[in-house]
């Protein structure tokens, strides 16, 4: 059974269903259900493949069964293990990075002086995705990412939930908060996806997403959040969002609700706004602006790419369209004007420090004049 062959497994009973590269399954997720239903008992289900890209069908399988959603059987071959990639060790002399990678790797020095032949040739990102010695070196992002590693790496992650709501942290006193929502049809494609972001400590606090529901049971789900923290909300007016901003608007439900607009409009997404929504959200991210986000936002975040004439993409795969980074970066719109003192680690240790220093001096002056 290819990747790209049409119909599933509906119309027949297999004892053994092998499905090759089906990381290039177009909709894996139901691939794998239709297959693991045409199974007759005690039958086996083979997925192979080589990695196509963060989030795709197999890394999805793979997650899961490390989170104990799943129970497959996980298997990796890295490339050390094949007896063909090394060569004959002429005495080239290794740099020290070179031979602390490979006993880092445990490498022998015919297999890296192999590995420094193959990257001379192709280059080490894609030497890491089509030799890789882990899953993470068969998933580190390509050329094409929009978010590179080096940026991501900036941020702390926390767990998050990839469905439903997830209240991560309690509305604090003080801090700013605002919100972004990105509304789908809810017919079980895309994702509803609202993201609830803390200006003040610079982390993502709450998350819902869902693709199945009605336009009643969103807004009320969105709103009730969003209520919670107090934010101000940005929602992207095109398509079903018209319909979600004017019931606020409106004051159908929601009382209470502080809608972001610019000059009394909502946002709507075109190809210049967007760019703009991309490259705010970058932005917010290397000065720091943003520090903290839960596990299923960094997912989106690292799917989304560029393409040839550079503009940003938002890859259709079984872990959704991108849409908690979608709504996290309206949530970055919706700060804009925001006047906000950024109370980090730090400065709640200089408070505290401050704060120290004056009960000490205090008691010392007590006693001196007692």
């Amino acid at each position: 059974m290819g990747a790209q062959d049409d119909g599933g497994t509906r119309s027949f009973t297999a004892q053994g269903i092998w499905l090759s590269e089906f990381a290039f399954a177009p909709n894996g997720a139901e691939l794998l259900a239709t297959t693991e239903g045409s199974l007759a008992p005690g039958g086996q289900v083979v997925a192979e493949s080589t990695a196509n890209h963060w989030g795709d069908a197999l890394h999805m399988a793979i997650q899961k069964t490390e989170r104990g959603e799943a129970s497959w059987r996980v298997l990796f071959f890295p490339w050390r293990d094949v007896p063909e990639y090394s060569c004959p060790d002429d005495g080239q002399a290794l740099s020290d990075d070179d031979e602390q990678y490979r006993v880092s790797n445990n490498l022998t020095r015919g297999q890296m002086l192999w590995r420094l032949a193959k990257v001379s040739k192709i280059g080490d990102v894609l030497f890491r995705r089509e030799y890789p010695l882990t899953v993470s070196d068969a998933y580190s992002q390509a050329a094409g990412a929009y978010f590179s590693d080096a940026v991501l790496g900036l941020l702390a992650v926390h767990e998050g939930a990839s469905s439903g709501r997830c209240l991560l942290v309690d509305a604090q006193p003080g801090h700013v908060y605002v919100a972004g929502f990105d509304p789908s049809g809810g017919v079980g494609l895309d994702d509803s996806s609202l993201t609830v972001l803390d200006v003040t400590a610079g982390r993502v606090v709450a998350t819902w997403r869902s693709n199945v529901h009605t336009f009643d049971e969103a807004l009320a789900m969105v709103s009730d959040t969003v209520l919670r923290y107090g934010a101000r909300l940005a929602i992207e007016y095109n398509n079903h969002g018209h319909g979600y901003f004017e019931a606020i608007r409106s004051g159908y439900t929601g009382a209470g609700v502080r809608l972001f607009t610019e000059d009394g409009k909502p946002p709507v997404t075109s190809t210049r706004s967007r760019a703009l929504l991309w490259s705010g959200l970058r932005q917010a991210i290397e000065t720091g602006a943003i520090v903290e986000v839960d596990s299923a936002t960094l997912t989106d975040l690292r799917m989304v790419a560029v393409d040839e004439v550079g503009r940003v993409v938002l890859p259709r795969t079984s872990a959704g369209h991108c849409d908690g980074a979608v709504s996290l970066a309206l949530a970055v719109l919706a700060s804009r004007g925001l006047s906000v003192r950024r109370r980090n680690e730090v400065d709640r240790l200089i408070l505290k420090t401050r704060a120290d220093r004056l009960k000490s001096r205090a008691g010392v002056g007590l006693r001196r004049y007692s």
